[in-house]
């Protein structure tokens, strides 16, 4: 990407209305421009209006990630999502004879940059069906590792080594990633692997508005910009880094492509671009889509499916935009059936201190828990412990 460009993505982004803007750097492997990236974040400091909270992130394979750089994130608070899949035998899918590098990287975060470690990195796992027997020692590995967040993405390209009698051993990876995450939270009160947390967010106790996509990219609240300028609803339909084997995808990237950054058509292709992108019909009504399985709406798991749209026209030869892949589907329906099971509350016992301040009223609490009596009769006795 040329600095024109990077200039005008960001002009563009700091002339909004938004109050809360996130700018995150993507790739392939943005590191590699990494000149470019800390020329953008001098201008952003420089210009940006003070009425305007600005989020950095970056998503990146880590492997380029040496003192200087891990210095800047640290120092400019980038939320750093990490690619990386744990252990090596899962880590030589993605990048052969990288996890020595990463495993490495991890512990020095961890001794020398503790805070950003703590505050400001995440994982991201990407699960393929040829990795699926990984998956549980993966998770402890990061978890083992101190990792505070781990978010598990099944791949969104077609994946003909899928099987669906590979659903049970899919089901003890997760069964085992359930138990390990339970011990974890009982014990440290932390709930690391992102599908256990937040089981009731309020979104999910308010009735959909009616044609109401599935995701964010169909409208222009979050905008992606391509190499060349060239904009797009999500990143994953940019062109500078894939070749559409399938029409319908390409068909979606051109439906997604809002034009090109900092010119006039890009201005005037924002109002029409909703219509546009919701004509594919990719992004309707979970309910009206279906997979191998059976129909999406007769799922117990509907409400809380975060399958990704854009792996409908990932399938080879598909032109049906309600067609979901049955991988993603698979791990979707088991993922949130354990995540059904996890604890949607606290553990009050995990508060038995109380705040500062209130010790007093919490020694007449416990002491009170500790008996069983009968008001009406004034009586009260000490109950003997289990």
């Amino acid at each position: 990407m040329s600095w024109k460009t990077a200039k005008e993505a960001i002009k563009t982004a700091l002339g909004t209305d938004s109050r809360v803007l996130e700018i995150s750097f993507m790739g392939g492997e943005p590191l590699l421009e990494f000149e470019l990236i800390g020329k953008a974040v001098r201008y952003i400091r420089k210009y940006a209006p003070e009425d305007k909270r600005i989020k950095l992130s970056i998503s990146t394979n880590g492997t380029l990630m040496d003192g200087g750089k891990i210095d800047f994130l640290a120092e400019n608070r980038f939320d750093t999502q990490l690619s990386f899949d744990g252990v090596a035998g899962a880590q030589d899918h993605r990048a052969p004879g990288s996890f020595r590098v990463l495993d490495a990287l991890l512990d020095r975060l961890r001794n020398d940059y503790r805070p950003f470690f703590r505050h400001h990195l995440s994982i991201a796992y990407t699960l393929a069906p040829s990795a699926i027997e990984y998956l549980s020692g993966s998770i402890r590995y990061f978890i083992n590792k101190g990792i505070p967040k781990i978010t598990v993405y099944p791949v969104i390209n077609h994946q003909p080594g899928w099987k669906e009698e590979m659903a049970c051993r899919l089901e003890s990876q997760l069964a085992e990633i359930y138990r390990m995450c339970l011990e974890h939270y009982h014990s440290r009160g932390k709930v690391p692997v992102t599908i256990f947390r937040g089981k009731y967010p309020e979104s999910l106790c308010v009735e959909p508005e009616e044609g109401a996509a599935t995701c964010g990219a169909p409208y222009p609240h979050s905008i992606a910009v391509d190499t060349d300028g060239e904009v797009y609803g999500c990143t994953v339909f940019a062109r500078s880094y894939q070749e559409f084997a399938n029409p319908f995808l390409a068909l979606c990237s051109e439906h997604l492509r809002m034009g090109r950054i900092g010119t006039p058509r890009f201005l005037t292709s924002l109002s029409h671009f909703p219509g546009r992108a919701l004509s594919l019909g990719i992004f309707d009504e979970k309910s009206n889509k279906y997979s191998p399985s059976g129909s999406c709406s007769r799922c117990r798991y509907l409400s809380d499916c975060n399958i990704c749209p854009a792996s409908i026209p990932h399938i080879p030869g598909n032109r049906d935009p309600r067609k979901v892949p049955s991988f993603p589907c698979a791990w979707n329906r088991t993922a949130m059936k354990y995540r059904e099971r996890f604890p949607a509350v606290p553990d009050p016992r995990a508060k038995i201190e109380g705040p500062p301040g209130v010790e007093d009223d919490i020694k007449f609490w416990r002491k009170l828990a500790g008996k069983t009596g009968h008001p009406e009769r004034g009586e009260c006795r000490r109950q003997k412990p289990e």
